[in-house]
């Protein structure tokens, strides 16, 4: 089973690195709980530009934590098959995609071989999508077969949600593990 993983709020806390620096060098007092939807600038009320301009500075990237669970829950997924890791890159920034990279060689022993960086996510072929984006996800499920299976893992923050959407939410790692757990089981006696 090829299982494909986003990168950011799923296992890098790029949300709260971003708001880190905000606070820090630009005087803000923003909190997580701040971020109320995916786009981040809007929740915030600061432009895109200046959230990609402090992602794509120089140490940003390889500077980020890890998300809770995170580190557990790769384990425990290549139990299930092989992980590639499917995230998108920051052009303006000439060391985010190095860094990305190195990062994900460190915290999750994941080899460069194995990490896509795109924003064209809905044509990499897969059996199980994982990301923090419902869009992402569903456009993805639409390009795929049948068998394939799309998460969005919540992040710890509230978010609006889209319940009509074909993706699976999971509030956390141990919620994922499990509906990914149901989801082999399934295709195991599916013969899949």
């Amino acid at each position: 089973m090829i299982i494909l993983l986003d990168c950011d709020d799923v296992l890098a806390q790029f949300t709260q690195g971003v708001i880190d620096v905000l606070n820090r060098k630009l005087g803000h007092d923003f909190d997580i709980n701040d971020v109320t939807d995916w786009d981040m600038a809007h929740s915030l009320g600061v432009s895109n530009n200046v959230i990609f301009g402090i992602a794509g500075e120089e140490g940003f990237c390889v500077g980020l934590d890890v998300m809770p669970g995170a580190k557990e829950g790769v384990e425990k997924l290549r139990q299930y098959g092989e992980i590639y890791v499917v995230t998108s890159p920051i052009h303006t920034s000439r060391t985010w995609q190095f860094e990305r990279t190195k990062w994900l060689h460190k915290h999750f022993d994941i080899p460069a071989s194995r990490v896509i960086q795109t924003s064209a996510k809905h044509l990499i072929f897969g059996d199980v999508f994982i990301d923090d984006r419902v869009s992402h996800v569903t456009k993805w499920l639409n390009y795929q077969s049948v068998e394939a299976s799309g998460y969005v893992l919540d992040v710890p923050w509230p978010r609006s949600r889209d319940e009509s959407a074909l993706a699976l939410y999971k509030d956390n790692w141990g919620d994922l593990l499990n509906g990914l757990e149901m989801f082999t089981h399934e295709r195991s006696e599916e013969g899949l």
